[in-house]
């Protein structure tokens, strides 16, 4: 059974490891190899609270945890060059 919804707590993990990644880029690498698996397995993991493996996983789903990912790798990327360009740092 495939539900669309993403609870709170993994778009806010989707961020800040899109934001960590900005620092590790070997995050980001896992991070993609790891969900385009899930996409083609058509599977999703749940590991914080739920502890369980559900059917089913679309495009659109896939892609906003992807833009979630890239959101926090973007807030990393101004937070940077504003601290470091800037007379904000």
């Amino acid at each position: 059974m495939y539900y669309h919804h993403i609870p709170f707590i993994y778009s806010i993990n989707h961020i800040l490891l899109g934001y960590i990644s900005f620092y590790y880029y070997k995050i980001a690498i896992i991070f993609i190899i790891y969900q385009l698996y899930q996409y083609y397995a058509n599977i999703r993991f749940f590991f914080l609270n739920d502890k369980k493996i559900l059917q089913g996983n679309s495009k659109s789903h896939t892609l906003r945890i992807l833009l979630e990912f890239i959101f926090g790798t973007a807030v990393a990327t101004i937070t940077y060059y504003m601290m470091h360009f800037s007379d904000l740092g």
